[in-house]
Protein backbone atom coordinates (compact mmCIF):
# COMPACT_ATOMS: atom_id res chain seq x y z
CA UNK A 1 0.00 0.00 0.00
CA UNK A 2 2.66 2.36 1.03
CA UNK A 3 4.03 1.53 -2.76
CA UNK A 4 1.07 2.58 -4.31
CA UNK A 5 0.63 5.61 -2.20
CA UNK A 6 4.37 6.87 -3.28
CA UNK A 7 3.85 6.10 -6.88
CA UNK A 8 0.91 8.17 -6.50
CA UNK A 9 2.53 11.08 -4.83
CA UNK A 10 4.73 11.05 -7.51
CA UNK A 11 2.54 11.57 -10.96
CA UNK A 12 0.98 13.98 -8.40
CA UNK A 13 3.80 16.25 -8.22
CA UNK A 14 4.31 15.64 -11.51
CA UNK A 15 0.98 16.50 -12.85
CA UNK A 16 1.02 20.17 -10.43
CA UNK A 17 3.80 21.01 -11.94
CA UNK A 18 2.65 20.84 -15.34
CA UNK A 19 -0.68 22.25 -14.50
CA UNK A 20 1.29 25.56 -12.77
CA UNK A 21 3.66 25.52 -15.97
CA UNK A 22 1.04 25.60 -18.45
CA UNK A 23 -1.07 28.12 -16.51
CA UNK A 24 1.93 30.24 -16.44
CA UNK A 25 3.36 29.58 -20.33
CA UNK A 26 -0.49 30.74 -20.87
CA UNK A 27 -0.54 33.81 -18.75
CA UNK A 28 2.17 34.89 -20.65
CA UNK A 29 1.36 34.23 -23.89
CA UNK A 30 -2.00 35.87 -23.52
CA UNK A 31 -0.04 38.79 -22.36
CA UNK A 32 2.56 38.97 -25.03
CA UNK A 33 0.96 37.66 -28.27
CA UNK A 34 0.54 40.60 -29.82
CA UNK A 35 3.72 41.64 -29.51
CA UNK A 36 5.38 38.64 -30.80
CA UNK A 37 3.14 38.25 -33.28
CA UNK A 38 3.87 41.78 -34.56
CA UNK A 39 7.64 40.69 -34.04
CA UNK A 40 7.68 37.83 -35.40
CA UNK A 41 4.90 35.70 -37.30
CA UNK A 42 7.12 32.49 -36.53
CA UNK A 43 7.83 32.82 -33.08
CA UNK A 44 3.99 33.66 -32.50
CA UNK A 45 2.75 30.12 -34.69
CA UNK A 46 5.43 28.39 -32.24
CA UNK A 47 3.95 29.94 -29.02
CA UNK A 48 0.96 28.90 -30.03
CA UNK A 49 1.98 25.34 -30.52
CA UNK A 50 3.82 25.23 -27.21
CA UNK A 51 0.59 26.38 -25.47
CA UNK A 52 -1.65 23.78 -27.20
CA UNK A 53 0.88 21.09 -26.21
CA UNK A 54 0.97 21.95 -22.98
CA UNK A 55 -2.91 22.14 -22.52
CA UNK A 56 -3.07 18.45 -24.28
CA UNK A 57 -0.37 16.80 -21.70
CA UNK A 58 -1.99 18.52 -18.62
CA UNK A 59 -5.31 17.31 -19.72
CA UNK A 60 -3.56 13.87 -20.42
CA UNK A 61 -2.05 13.67 -17.12
CA UNK A 62 -5.11 14.85 -15.16
CA UNK A 63 -7.19 12.00 -17.50
CA UNK A 64 -4.45 9.45 -16.58
CA UNK A 65 -4.02 10.71 -12.88
CA UNK A 66 -7.46 10.19 -12.57
CA UNK A 67 -8.30 7.28 -14.56
CA UNK A 68 -5.93 5.55 -12.26
CA UNK A 69 -5.92 6.79 -8.74
CA UNK A 70 -9.73 8.54 -8.51
CA UNK A 71 -11.43 5.23 -7.01
CA UNK A 72 -8.28 3.54 -5.92
CA UNK A 73 -7.84 6.75 -3.57
CA UNK A 74 -11.30 6.57 -1.04
CA UNK A 75 -10.32 2.80 -1.52
CA UNK A 76 -6.78 3.02 -0.20
CA UNK A 77 -7.88 6.19 2.76
CA UNK A 78 -10.87 3.50 4.02
CA UNK A 79 -8.21 0.81 4.49
CA UNK A 80 -6.05 3.49 6.02
CA UNK A 81 -9.05 4.24 8.42
CA UNK A 82 -9.19 0.98 9.59
CA UNK A 83 -5.60 0.11 9.79
CA UNK A 84 -5.51 3.34 12.70
CA UNK A 85 -8.92 2.11 13.98
CA UNK A 86 -7.37 -1.21 14.83
CA UNK A 87 -4.41 -0.07 16.31
CA UNK A 88 -1.72 0.28 13.44
CA UNK A 89 -0.01 3.22 12.60
CA UNK A 90 1.35 4.23 8.83
CA UNK A 91 4.77 5.18 10.25
CA UNK A 92 7.98 6.49 7.55
CA UNK A 93 10.55 4.98 10.73
CA UNK A 94 13.28 3.17 8.80
CA UNK A 95 13.24 -0.11 9.58
CA UNK A 96 16.84 -1.03 9.18
CA UNK A 97 17.19 -2.39 12.84
CA UNK A 98 14.14 -4.83 11.82
CA UNK A 99 15.18 -8.43 11.10
CA UNK A 100 12.50 -10.61 9.01
CA UNK A 101 11.20 -12.56 11.88
CA UNK A 102 12.48 -10.51 14.90
CA UNK A 103 13.35 -7.65 16.45
CA UNK A 104 14.81 -6.34 19.90
CA UNK A 105 11.48 -4.68 21.29
CA UNK A 106 10.85 -5.86 24.78
CA UNK A 107 8.74 -3.29 25.59
CA UNK A 108 6.32 -1.00 23.83
CA UNK A 109 4.66 2.08 25.20
CA UNK A 110 1.07 0.78 23.47
CA UNK A 111 1.03 -1.97 25.52
CA UNK A 112 1.30 -1.08 29.07
CA UNK A 113 3.02 -4.02 30.77
CA UNK A 114 4.61 -2.22 33.35
CA UNK A 115 4.43 -2.84 37.05
CA UNK A 116 0.63 -2.02 37.61
CA UNK A 117 -0.49 -2.03 34.68
CA UNK A 118 -3.26 -3.54 32.20
CA UNK A 119 -0.61 -5.43 30.59
CA UNK A 120 1.93 -6.43 33.47
CA UNK A 121 4.16 -9.23 33.52
CA UNK A 122 3.59 -9.46 29.53
CA UNK A 123 6.77 -10.58 27.81
CA UNK A 124 7.90 -9.54 24.19
CA UNK A 125 10.55 -10.44 22.22
CA UNK A 126 9.68 -8.49 19.29
CA UNK A 127 8.15 -10.81 16.51
CA UNK A 128 6.37 -8.02 14.40
CA UNK A 129 2.62 -8.98 12.82
CA UNK A 130 3.68 -9.69 9.60
CA UNK A 131 5.97 -12.36 10.87
CA UNK A 132 3.29 -13.24 13.39
CA UNK A 133 0.97 -14.23 10.42
CA UNK A 134 3.50 -15.80 8.54
CA UNK A 135 4.24 -17.91 11.71
CA UNK A 136 0.58 -18.57 12.12
CA UNK A 137 -0.06 -20.21 8.69
CA UNK A 138 2.68 -22.86 10.17
CA UNK A 139 0.21 -23.09 12.72
CA UNK A 140 -2.63 -24.13 10.49
CA UNK A 141 -2.87 -27.72 11.18
CA UNK A 142 -1.56 -27.66 14.06
CA UNK A 143 -3.89 -29.99 16.95
CA UNK A 144 -6.01 -27.51 18.95
CA UNK A 145 -3.94 -28.56 22.39
CA UNK A 146 -0.53 -27.22 20.12
CA UNK A 147 -2.60 -23.54 20.21
CA UNK A 148 -4.06 -24.00 23.60
CA UNK A 149 -0.07 -24.50 24.91
CA UNK A 150 0.62 -21.58 22.40
CA UNK A 151 -2.31 -19.22 23.78
CA UNK A 152 -0.73 -20.36 27.81
CA UNK A 153 2.90 -18.88 26.83
CA UNK A 154 3.81 -15.77 28.70
CA UNK A 155 5.17 -14.27 25.63
CA UNK A 156 2.91 -12.29 23.67
CA UNK A 157 3.69 -13.17 20.20
CA UNK A 158 3.30 -16.71 21.13
CA UNK A 159 -0.28 -16.01 21.89
CA UNK A 160 -0.76 -13.81 18.86
CA UNK A 161 0.25 -15.97 16.41
CA UNK A 162 -1.73 -18.82 18.36
CA UNK A 163 -4.97 -16.34 17.33
CA UNK A 164 -3.71 -15.36 14.38
CA UNK A 165 -3.81 -19.26 13.52
CA UNK A 166 -7.56 -19.62 14.69
CA UNK A 167 -8.80 -16.50 12.66
CA UNK A 168 -7.33 -18.25 9.50
CA UNK A 169 -8.77 -21.67 10.40
CA UNK A 170 -12.18 -19.75 11.39
CA UNK A 171 -12.02 -18.15 7.97
CA UNK A 172 -11.46 -21.56 5.94
CA UNK A 173 -14.08 -23.71 7.75
CA UNK A 174 -16.63 -20.61 6.26
CA UNK A 175 -19.07 -23.49 4.51
CA UNK A 176 -18.67 -25.49 7.57
CA UNK A 177 -20.85 -24.16 10.38
CA UNK A 178 -19.44 -27.07 12.93
CA UNK A 179 -16.45 -26.54 12.78
CA UNK A 180 -16.95 -22.46 12.90
CA UNK A 181 -18.51 -23.08 16.24
CA UNK A 182 -16.08 -25.38 17.53
CA UNK A 183 -13.27 -22.55 16.78
CA UNK A 184 -15.73 -19.97 18.42
CA UNK A 185 -16.24 -22.50 21.93
CA UNK A 186 -12.42 -23.10 22.04
CA UNK A 187 -11.99 -19.37 21.82
CA UNK A 188 -14.34 -18.29 24.68
CA UNK A 189 -12.48 -21.51 26.74
CA UNK A 190 -9.11 -19.89 26.39
CA UNK A 191 -9.67 -16.14 26.93
CA UNK A 192 -7.21 -16.23 29.78
CA UNK A 193 -4.67 -16.18 27.22
CA UNK A 194 -6.20 -13.08 25.04
CA UNK A 195 -5.58 -10.42 27.30
CA UNK A 196 -3.89 -7.71 25.93
CA UNK A 197 -5.84 -5.35 23.69
CA UNK A 198 -4.13 -6.56 20.13
CA UNK A 199 -4.98 -9.86 20.85
CA UNK A 200 -8.59 -9.23 21.36
CA UNK A 201 -9.03 -7.04 18.69
CA UNK A 202 -7.30 -8.96 15.73
CA UNK A 203 -8.85 -11.94 16.46
CA UNK A 204 -12.46 -11.51 18.20
CA UNK A 205 -14.31 -9.46 15.25
CA UNK A 206 -13.72 -12.39 12.42
CA UNK A 207 -14.39 -14.95 15.31
CA UNK A 208 -17.02 -13.85 17.28
CA UNK A 209 -18.19 -10.90 15.53
CA UNK A 210 -19.15 -13.84 12.77
CA UNK A 211 -20.72 -15.66 15.23
CA UNK A 212 -23.16 -12.87 16.19
CA UNK A 213 -23.97 -12.01 12.42
CA UNK A 214 -24.82 -16.07 12.69
CA UNK A 215 -27.35 -15.82 15.61
CA UNK A 216 -25.05 -17.72 17.59
CA UNK A 217 -24.40 -14.54 20.02
CA UNK A 218 -22.34 -15.64 23.22
CA UNK A 219 -21.51 -11.97 23.89
CA UNK A 220 -24.10 -11.44 26.86
CA UNK A 221 -22.52 -13.61 28.73
CA UNK A 222 -19.40 -11.65 28.56
CA UNK A 223 -20.81 -8.33 29.64
CA UNK A 224 -20.84 -9.05 33.42
CA UNK A 225 -17.32 -11.27 33.19
CA UNK A 226 -14.96 -10.01 35.85
CA UNK A 227 -12.51 -10.30 33.05
CA UNK A 228 -11.56 -6.60 31.05
CA UNK A 229 -10.92 -8.68 28.04
CA UNK A 230 -13.53 -10.52 28.07
CA UNK A 231 -15.59 -7.60 28.40
CA UNK A 232 -13.20 -5.69 25.48
CA UNK A 233 -13.91 -8.88 23.43
CA UNK A 234 -17.85 -8.50 23.90
CA UNK A 235 -17.93 -5.02 22.52
CA UNK A 236 -15.13 -5.07 19.51
CA UNK A 237 -16.24 -8.31 18.05
CA UNK A 238 -19.21 -6.10 16.74
CA UNK A 239 -17.18 -4.86 14.35
CA UNK A 240 -18.15 -7.48 11.66
CA UNK A 241 -22.03 -6.78 12.13
CA UNK A 242 -21.37 -3.13 12.15
CA UNK A 243 -20.01 -3.09 8.98
CA UNK A 244 -22.53 -5.20 7.57
CA UNK A 245 -24.74 -2.35 9.02
CA UNK A 246 -25.78 -4.73 12.08
CA UNK A 247 -25.57 -2.11 14.71
CA UNK A 248 -28.31 -3.98 17.61
CA UNK A 249 -25.51 -5.76 19.33
CA UNK A 250 -22.82 -3.27 19.38
CA UNK A 251 -25.23 -0.62 20.94
CA UNK A 252 -26.81 -3.24 23.15
CA UNK A 253 -23.17 -4.25 24.79
CA UNK A 254 -21.89 -0.83 24.43
CA UNK A 255 -24.86 0.35 26.14
CA UNK A 256 -24.50 -1.88 29.11
CA UNK A 257 -20.67 -1.39 29.40
CA UNK A 258 -21.20 2.16 28.97
CA UNK A 259 -19.97 3.59 32.23
CA UNK A 260 -16.80 1.44 32.38
CA UNK A 261 -13.78 3.17 34.39
CA UNK A 262 -11.43 1.16 32.68
CA UNK A 263 -9.76 3.52 29.82
CA UNK A 264 -9.59 0.69 27.39
CA UNK A 265 -13.30 -0.26 27.62
CA UNK A 266 -14.11 3.55 27.42
CA UNK A 267 -12.02 4.21 23.98
CA UNK A 268 -13.32 0.30 23.08
CA UNK A 269 -16.79 1.97 23.11
CA UNK A 270 -16.06 4.74 21.45
CA UNK A 271 -14.62 3.23 19.01
CA UNK A 272 -17.30 1.25 17.85
CA UNK A 273 -19.94 3.99 17.95
CA UNK A 274 -17.62 6.12 15.67
CA UNK A 275 -17.41 2.95 13.07
CA UNK A 276 -21.59 2.84 13.47
CA UNK A 277 -21.81 6.49 12.86
CA UNK A 278 -19.23 5.83 9.03
CA UNK A 279 -21.99 3.70 8.49
CA UNK A 280 -25.35 5.08 9.37
CA UNK A 281 -25.04 8.67 11.10
CA UNK A 282 -28.69 8.71 12.49
CA UNK A 283 -28.30 5.68 14.27
CA UNK A 284 -25.21 7.31 16.03
CA UNK A 285 -26.95 10.77 16.75
CA UNK A 286 -29.61 8.52 18.17
CA UNK A 287 -27.49 7.29 20.48
CA UNK A 288 -25.79 10.07 21.21
CA UNK A 289 -29.20 12.49 22.27
CA UNK A 290 -29.99 9.64 25.08
CA UNK A 291 -26.30 8.94 26.41
CA UNK A 292 -24.02 11.81 25.18
CA UNK A 293 -24.39 14.37 28.61
CA UNK A 294 -23.95 10.80 30.75
CA UNK A 295 -20.66 8.92 28.98
CA UNK A 296 -17.17 9.25 30.03
CA UNK A 297 -15.76 11.93 28.53
CA UNK A 298 -13.03 9.77 26.41
CA UNK A 299 -15.74 7.69 24.80
CA UNK A 300 -18.03 10.94 23.99
CA UNK A 301 -14.54 12.18 22.21
CA UNK A 302 -13.78 8.63 20.21
CA UNK A 303 -17.65 8.70 19.43
CA UNK A 304 -18.01 12.14 17.70
CA UNK A 305 -14.37 12.61 16.29
CA UNK A 306 -16.09 12.04 12.99
CA UNK A 307 -18.97 14.12 13.11
CA UNK A 308 -19.22 18.26 11.56
CA UNK A 309 -17.89 20.84 13.62
CA UNK A 310 -20.92 21.45 14.95
CA UNK A 311 -22.41 18.34 15.54
CA UNK A 312 -19.44 17.47 17.49
CA UNK A 313 -19.30 21.31 19.78
CA UNK A 314 -23.12 20.11 20.82
CA UNK A 315 -22.68 17.19 22.34
CA UNK A 316 -19.25 18.08 23.51
CA UNK A 317 -21.23 20.70 24.92
CA UNK A 318 -23.97 18.44 26.38
CA UNK A 319 -21.63 16.52 28.57
CA UNK A 320 -20.03 19.83 29.83
CA UNK A 321 -23.20 21.56 31.05
CA UNK A 322 -24.11 18.13 32.34
CA UNK A 323 -20.31 18.07 34.76
CA UNK A 324 -20.79 21.65 35.15
CA UNK A 325 -24.31 21.50 37.42
CA UNK A 326 -22.52 17.89 39.42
Amino acid sequence: MREIRKKQKKLYKAMRILLYAAIAVLVVYIGAEPLVAKASHVAALVMNYVCDALVIASMFMLLMYYSKYGKVDGYLSRIEDELADAGYYLSDRPERAIQPLTTAVLADPFFKNGKGEYGEGDKFIGVMVPANRQIAKQALDAPLQTVAEMLASEIHEHRLSALLSLVERYRKARKDPAEKHRIAQFYLTHTNGINNWDLVDLSAPYIIGDQIMEGNDPTPRLLDSANLWEQRIAVVSTMLPIRNRQFDTALRNVGHLLQHPHDLMRKANGWMLRETGKRDISTLLRFLDLHAATMPRTTLRYAVERLAPEQKKHYMEMKKHTSNSL
